[in-house]
């Protein structure tokens, strides 16, 4: 603890709100937990692409303003790598960062199918191309892909 100007002011618990209040700062205006696809709609909120992209097709207002928004969404990069760099440090924690690690433990179970389907495992082909035909475990939605895995196995 410090002191200042006669007040006791605690350094750790300082720390611990404002890692708090960024960790808030960065989830889904929509879901309010640390998105996986994080995107910036055209009213400058960030939100989970999943979540806003189904929003914006029953809706053509902001759910934060409720102004009149159209459907363009620009991903944002940096707060991705932002998240998880600080979800991997153990910076952010609880139940806010659980569908982040749901999507890292799918990356790396991709990751995994992808080495055994280099190695010529079919099966792991297969778990490919399923994976590229519904856009799950970190891949994006490409039924060309999809169609390469399944024709190679």
């Amino acid at each position: 603890m410090k002191r200042s100007a006669g007040a006791v002011v605690d350094t750790s618990e300082r720390k611990r709100t404002a890692v708090e209040d960024a960790m808030n700062q960065l989830c889904c205006s929509i879901t309010t937990v640390l998105p996986v696809d994080p995107v910036t709609a055209e009213d400058g909120f960030l939100y989970n692409r999943k979540e806003i992209e189904e929003w914006l097709r029953n809706n053509k207002r902001s759910p934060m303003t409720n102004k009149p928004m159209g459907a363009k969404l620009l991903t944002s990069h940096q707060v991705r790598n932002t998240i998880r760099s600080m979800v991997d440090a153990g910076v952010f924690t609880g139940d806010k960062v659980d569908a982040v690690l749901g999507q890292k433990k799918e990356e790396e179970l991709t990751n995994a199918w992808w080495k055994l389907a280099e190695s010529g495992d079919q099966t792991a082909m297969m778990e490919l191309g399923w994976r590229y035909r519904k856009g799950t475990g970190g891949l994006e939605l490409n039924w060309t892909k999809a169609r390469k895995w399944f024709e190679k196995a």
